[in-house]
């Protein structure tokens, strides 16, 4: 009986560590809460020699927006640079209008939506600080006009905000009254539409000086879902908030704000972390209201860097939608929550351990563990300084990687990027406008996501046993900026766009858009004899596109002559479509050309072009006869790859790392099961060495064993090649067996 307890109590000892461990993690995020499924081939076209576009800026404010403002099918990027709107396309960059207005200083925050109803987007700025504008530009006829301009208005003073629209004249700001401690703070949001704002609400009392500074995420963002399913649309942002005469009685809050435009009502606030002590913001110093001057965008203390934006999706496949967020624990831990749409805690991530670092993104969507379920991981990046090290944390409420019996397990892990060059820091100050701009996006059939972050293109390697890693795939220079893809050319394939403090590089994948093409085509009566005068002539052209855009055909009888008959270009439709022309042979002729065109409309002066002969008679084949049809494949991509590596990351790994990972490779095995083989392979070799001296002693050979494995296992844990986590299993595992052991001593039992 105590033989079958003891046995119990083991298995449970082992079971609870490996269920419970944790590992640190770090990553970064989207800044909305789009998850990007492009078919984007960037990593296998570019190369060291990328072609590359550069734009000098004067001050760009915040990362760039990449929308189709004319309609044409191929984005606009937009910038806010200093107190001008800039307004470029194309991969090169062309320059195609601005619009600069004084009103457009200090911290200008743009986003693009059709307010008015008008069927055409606008960009709207709001202004913080002095100024508190909100300005509407109108992009029509390729000129970008002020349509109007109004005032925050209300308690603003010269606050914070952030902004979002959903529908036609319904958007919403939120704002904290001051940058500052000094005079209070306060925490309001106003719905506005294209001609004005409409009735401000309080979210946090200033009265008595309860609030001392109040502070939006670094990287802000509002989500607009309905993340309660009552078919209305909700706008969802977070703060935090600390009170006057203390540095460290502070919380966070995320609110879900119902509005038309004109009013506005609080339909739910959640305090994801009171209570708990587990959320710390270090700011350093006292708030004492009229004495001193923390701020928001204080760069020293960056109490806007200690929380991210709301993530707003479904994690667990169920239908209703969570919302997920980012905040840190102490000034170098950080973790993640996720609460139902009523706002109860659903878990914390991980649940035992901590990430390292300071955040630096927003929560992203992601697809890392497995790829059953597409997009209902999710990640946020944070930066260990001074080790320079990224530390993405992803977790999953559903994944097939972590079920049993069918029953999915909630899951975090942590990936690791380690860089013998100095990553740049982006983990301090609050006021750059440049720090991050997140996207998780699809490669080429990569079913895992990739995330193109301000250090470059990276992708997670996950390791069921540990060790799991984040590989890079373009390194960008040590340079602080943001990172978006983009696909300027219209190609439905991704480029990076890059914005720096004083750039804006355009970094071309070299893919090139492929010309339409026929796969297809009948001519009735058939080209096998001579046409009989004046009968009619039916010719069908199929015209496809690789990369689906549009296309369009045309059809020539007697090319070149006086009796040409042209049907002209059709009107475009689909890639695919079969286009279809009549004619008429009423000319007797030996020799003439029927000349058939295809082309897309990306590359409309490159027409595939097929040139057949026909003759026509006063006998002959007329309309019904026969039919001649010939079809042909569709010609792949023209992709334009270097020969050159395309990471350069400047890593130089020692020896033992670099042979290590080539045996992971050569055996397809993870780097905790390799460094096993390592561990087993050395004990053989000691036992091996020691069986053939003539005076073998099996106890010195076991105890040189453990010398050396202790030793391994030491430098297992330094390289990285062994989890703490597995470290943390084996000693309870050594405990109990110690227990039992010492049990079965003096009990008695067998």
């Amino acid at each position: 009986m105590n033989y079958k307890l003891n046995c119990l109590m083991l298995l449970l000892i082992l079971i609870i560590p490996i269920a419970t461990a944790s590992t640190d993690y770090s990553q970064i995020g989207r800044e909305n809460t789009d998850y990007l499924t492009g078919t984007s081939i960037f990593n296998s076209g570019i190369g060291v020699n990328f072609d590359t576009s550069l734009l000098v800026m004067a001050k760009p404010l915040q990362p760039p927006l990449v929308v189709d403002l004319d309609g044409d099918g191929r984005p606009e990027i937009i910038i806010a640079d200093g107190s001008t709107i800039k307004i470029f396309q194309n991969k090169t960059l062309t320059a195609i209008d601005s619009f600069a207005n004084a009103k457009l200083t200090g911290e200008t925050s743009i986003l693009t939506f059709d307010i008015d109803g008008d069927s055409e987007i606008e960009i709207i700025a709001v202004t913080q600080g002095e100024q508190g504008n909100i300005m509407i530009l109108n992009y029509s006829d390729s000129t970008l006009t002020n349509q109007t301009d109004f005032l925050i208005g209300g308690s603003y003073l010269t606050g914070h905000t952030v902004f979002n629209c959903k529908a036609t004249d319904d958007c919403l700001i939120a704002y904290s009254r001051k940058q500052d401690v000094l005079g209070g703070q306060g925490v309001y949001a106003t719905p506005f539409t294209s001609t004005g704002v409409g009735t401000q609400i309080l979210l946090k009392n200033e009265s008595g000086g309860a609030v001392g500074l109040a502070c939006f995420p670094r990287i802000k963002h509002m989500a607009v879902q309905d993340y309660d399913k009552d078919g209305t649309k909700e706008y969802i942002f977070s703060f935090t908030a600390w009170e006057t005469g203390s540095s460290t009685s502070h919380n966070m809050y995320i609110e879900y704000i119902n509005g038309d435009g004109s009013t506005a009502n609080r339909e739910l606030e959640i305090n994801p972390v009171g209570g708990s002590g587990m959320f710390r913001c270090g700011v350093g110093s006292t708030f004492n209201e009229g004495a001193s001057n923390v701020s928001c965008s204080d760069v020293s203390q960056a109490p806007g860097a200690c929380f991210t934006s709301p993530l707003v999706t479904d994690i667990d496949g169920g239908g209703t939608l969570e919302t997920v967020i980012g905040f840190m624990k102490d000034d170098n831990e950080f973790k993640m929550r996720s609460f139902t749409s009523g706002g109860s805690l659903i878990r914390t991530y991980p649940s035992t351990f901590d990430a390292d670092g300071v955040i630096v993104s927003n929560v992203v969507k992601a697809n890392v563990f497995d790829n059953s379920v597409s997009g209902q991981d999710f990640c946020v990046m944070g930066y260990q300084n001074p080790t320079n090290v990224i530390d993405l944390l992803c977790a999953s409420e559903l994944s097939t990687v972590f079920s049993i019996l069918g029953f999915p397990l909630a899951k975090s892990d942590e990936f690791f990027q380690n860089n013998s060059d100095p990553n740049f820091n982006l983990s301090r100050g609050y006021g750059d406008y440049n720090p991050m701009i997140h996207s998780g996006f699809y490669a080429g059939g990569d079913t895992i996501t990739e995330f193109a972050t301000s250090y470059g293109i990276f992708q997670p390697i996950f390791n069921f046993f540990g060790g799991s890693e984040i590989d890079i795939i373009f390194s960008l220079p040590n340079e602080q900026g943001a990172l978006i893809p983009v696909d300027a050319e219209g190609v439905g394939l991704m480029d990076l766009l890059y914005l720096t403090a004083t750039n804006l590089f355009y970094y071309d994948d070299r893919f090139i858009n492929s010309d339409g093409q026929i796969t297809s085509f009948t001519i009735n009566p058939c080209l096998d004899s001579t046409w009989k005068v004046n009968t009619t002539v039916a010719i069908t052209i199929t015209v496809d596109d690789v990369d689906s855009d549009n296309v369009g055909a045309r059809a020539i009888l007697y090319d070149g002559i006086s009796n040409e008959q042209d049907s002209d270009w059709s009107v475009n439709n689909t890639a695919g479509t079969s286009f279809s022309f009549s004619f008429v042979a009423n000319e007797t002729i030996g020799t003439a050309d029927l000349v058939m065109r295809g082309r897309d409309v990306e590359n409309p002066d490159s027409p595939d072009v097929i040139t057949r002969t026909f003759s026509v008679g006063t006998n002959g084949l007329e309309f019904g006869d026969c039919v001649t049809s010939e079809s042909f494949d569709l010609i792949p991509p023209v992709i334009v790859t270097t020969t050159t590596n395309p990471v350069d990351p400047n890593v130089e790994d020692n020896a033992i790392t670099s042979s290590l990972d080539e045996m992971t490779g050569l055996f397809g095995l993870g780097r905790f099961l390799t460094w096993i083989v390592v561990m087993i392979v050395f004990a053989l070799a000691i036992l091996i060495f020691a069986a053939q001296s003539k005076n073998f002693d099996l106890i010195i050979a076991a105890g040189i064993i453990v010398i050396v494995e202790s030793l391994l296992i030491i430098m297992g844990i330094f390289l990285g090649y062994i989890p703490f986590g597995v470290i943390i299993t084996v000693i309870v595992v050594a405990v109990a067996v110690i227990i039992v052991w010492l049990s079965n001593k003096f009990t008695g039992s067998s």
